[in-house]
């Protein structure tokens, strides 16, 4: 508190805050007390300023002005930039003639400390009013307004508001989020098809103890829903005062009606959820006390399992303090990496992780972050940071643009607590020293409407990193020069837009090309761990292409291997199409009988006659060569449910009469595997069992079999 006459500043237990909510929250700190400039001294330098009739110095001001004295103080010390004492009394005096206060009408008033000698017109107008401690607040205000938005003066009562803001407590309701969808696909306005549904139920609130569960329809809400809403209507739905009884029906399985009490709501600073199985969303709605932990905790849940990449979601997240940003920013960089310089009025410091990382795979996670408008301060620290250090795609919408902290000082008046002053005290930059005044670009923009549900929101933000073909291309040249002939090599390239790892999984890539009218298939050759996979095809005798070899567009086939980032992020494998090149013809040769062992891998087999018959008639070719012979893979494999559905397509069976067997119940493949049966194509797995086996793996030389009895195939000549 502040005394007199050995006046000093208040003890300085603040911590820097970037926020674009209203000024910044204080936590404790073992700073000492320290003078600050002693303001019987001339702004300029040393000796006493001569003091008009009737004032005095802060050093002997009565206790009603040690407010005054104090901002003025604390103001022209620490502000980020060099304040004029005569701007700071110009703005003062001229806020309390503006107050319109209550004039004196009796009394004399306390005599008025000039903290420089421009605030004597602030005197004579705090001397006018009646009320002198309404008189000072008002000039404070004035002070404070004068230097930008993001500093201000706040009530004690303002200031645990906001605190209580800040730290994501002091909302009611029932602790439930809603997000639009129709038939499962995102919509943003209330219609007959376009509902609301639960996206979150928040642990431990009136909505969890009462049955809802995300994914539940909305039907009604009170007296707010039905009712025409928009896409933030809806995403603002549960807004209710702490002990009103809500009336709640929701679409499960069936039609539900709860009646739930509104309560206080200790909402989860940082929630995340694992989508589609692979991808991690973490949503942070605001830079707390504890954030960095709440980060660092919801992580390890969401990379156990390991993920293969994760969307942070800083939408609508105003900031809060820079300490939970360094975490945050931390936990995802090396250590020692920088993640902002901090400019204040005598220093500059740049800050770096120190062994942060929540995890060895949270520096190499890879990584998007979802950012909008709302997006203030130590959001755009942490999405700066780690954009500039090459470790996020950011999307969404331009940020807030706060490129400022505010530090936050304890001032009292007669020894009480009058209020907090939060001025702004630094300036920051990202590590690239860039400032977000303007606020930050998304890499990719993209709309992100709140009310979208927040596995949609996951699947449209790590679409932008996940790998992309950008070319295919015939690396290779006929020998002669002219036209390739049996038993030479096409190459072809196919490259991505970054390094892609192939996952083989009992089987290989394979790339469909056009050698005349007919779809041949290049093999997988190399290329794994680097932008640009080698795919092969070796030139067959009944191959002819006068016109240049094709390929069509998105002929990219995976079978069971997978093509994606290291960490698991799947590649998206659409690609143009490859028009006929006349310098990739191919020549015209004899056509060699099939022989009954045209493969060396089949040899023993009891599909072996199958095969053959397949390959005779050309529905099924090799799959690559060795030690001078083709190959069929007769081990490669598809599950036997997915080829009926193949067969059934294929050959456009009628509907079955009847279920044939017992282990298909509920299968999206049931009817297909029906209508094989129906038509004599199968028996299942256990004959005169009633099982299919429906999950077991089928070779493909168990496939050759089923294609004969398909398709009717007689002897190979």
């Amino acid at each position: 508190m502040l005394h007199s006459p050995a006046r000093v500043a208040p003890v300085v237990v603040a911590v820097v805050v970037l926020s674009s909510l209203v000024p910044a929250p204080l936590v404790a700190s073992a700073e000492p007390e320290r003078h600050l400039r002693q303001t019987a001294q001339a702004e300029g330098g040393g000796g006493t300023q001569s003091l008009p009739p009737g004032r005095v110095t802060c050093e002997e001001a009565p206790a009603a002005f040690e407010l005054l004295c104090a901002v003025h103080d604390l103001i022209i010390a620490n502000y980020v930039d060099a304040v004029d004492g005569e701007d700071l009394a110009s703005a003062a005096a001229e806020q309390v003639r503006e107050a319109d206060l209550a004039e004196r009408t009796d009394g004399e008033p306390p005599v008025c400390p000039l903290p420089s000698p421009g605030f004597e017109e602030v005197c004579e107008a705090i001397d006018r009013a009646q009320d002198t401690a309404a008189a000072v607040e008002e000039a404070v205000r004035g002070m404070v307004g004068s230097l930008d938005p993001s500093s201000r003066y706040l009530t004690a009562g303002q200031y645990i508001r906001f605190r209580t803001r800040l730290e994501n407590r002091g909302t009611s309701g029932l602790g439930v989020a809603f997000g639009l969808a129709e038939n499962g696909r995102p919509c943003l306005t209330v219609t007959a098809t376009c509902r609301p549904v639960i996206s979150e139920v928040y642990a431990g609130s009136p909505a969890e103890k009462a049955g809802l569960m995300v994914g539940d329809e909305l039907l009604q809400l009170g007296d707010r829903f039905p009712a025409e809403l928009g896409c933030e209507a809806v995403s603002r739905l549960d807004r209710f005062d702490a002990g009103d009884e809500v009336s709640v029906t929701v679409r499960r399985d069936a039609i539900l009606t709860v009646t739930i009490r509104a309560a206080q709501l200790a909402i989860p600073v940082a929630r995340g959820m694992v989508v589609d199985g692979n991808i991690g969303y973490l949503s942070l709605d605001v830079f707390s006390s504890t954030a960095d932990g709440a980060v660092a905790e919801a992580l390890g849940e969401l990379t156990n399992p390991p993920i293969s990449g994760l969307v942070l979601d800083l939408r609508g997240n105003p900031g809060g303090y820079i300490d939970s940003a360094v975490g945050t920013a931390g936990a995802f960089l090396p250590d020692l990496s920088a993640i902002v310089h901090l400019l204040s009025r005598d220093r500059v410091e740049t800050i770096r992780t120190r062994g942060r990382s929540i995890s060895p795979d949270s520096t190499l996670l890879p990584m998007v972050i979802a950012v909008d408008g709302g997006s203030a301060s130590a959001s755009e620290m942490v999405t700066g940071a780690l954009g500039d250090q090459g470790r996020v795609t950011v999307v969404g919408r331009t940020t807030f643009g706060k490129d400022t902290g505010q530090t936050s000082y304890h001032v009292g008046s007669a020894g009480t607590l009058a209020g907090v002053l939060q001025i702004t005290t630094l300036r920051w930059f990202t590590p690239d020293s860039r400032s977000v005044a303007g606020g930050i670009e998304p890499h990719v923009t993209m709309d992100l409407p709140l009310c979208l549900l927040p596995a949609e929101v996951a699947r449209r933000a790590v679409s932008v990193i996940r790998p992309r073909i950008t070319g295919v291309a015939i690396t290779s040249e006929p020998p002669d020069g002219t036209a390739y002939v049996a038993g030479e090599t096409v190459m072809v390239a196919v490259t991505f837009d970054s390094p892609v790892v192939v996952f083989r999984n009992g089987g290989s890539p394979t790339l469909n090309i056009r050698v005349g009218d007919d779809r041949r298939i290049a093999l997988y050759e190399s290329g794994s761990g680097t932008r640009e996979l080698a795919f092969a095809y070796t030139v067959k005798d009944r191959d002819a292409d006068p016109d240049g070899i094709s390929i069509a567009a998105d002929s990219l086939q995976l079978g069971p291997a997978e093509i994606g980032l290291v960490a698991g992020l799947e590649a998206v494998l659409g690609h143009d199409a490859l028009g006929a090149d006349p310098q990739q013809m191919v020549a015209a040769g004899p056509v060699t009988p099939t022989r009954p062992d045209i493969f060396i891998d089949i040899r023993g087999s009891t599909h072996r006659t199958s095969i053959e018959r397949v390959a005779a008639a050309g529905t099924m070719e090799a799959c690559g060569t060795a030690d001078g012979g083709d190959l069929f893979c007769p081990d490669v494999v598809v599950s036997r449910a997915q080829l009926a559905a193949f067969l059934s397509r294929a050959l456009d069976l009628p509907t079955a009469t009847r279920d044939f067997f017992v282990d298909d119940d509920g299968s999206v493949y049931e009817e297909a595997i029906n209508r094989l049966a129906e038509a004599g194509i199968t028996r299942g797995c256990d004959p005169g069992g009633g099982l299919f086996c429906p999950d077991v793996v089928v070779s493909r030389a168990q496939l050759a079999t089923f294609l004969v009895r398909s398709l009717g195939l007689g002897a190979p000549t």
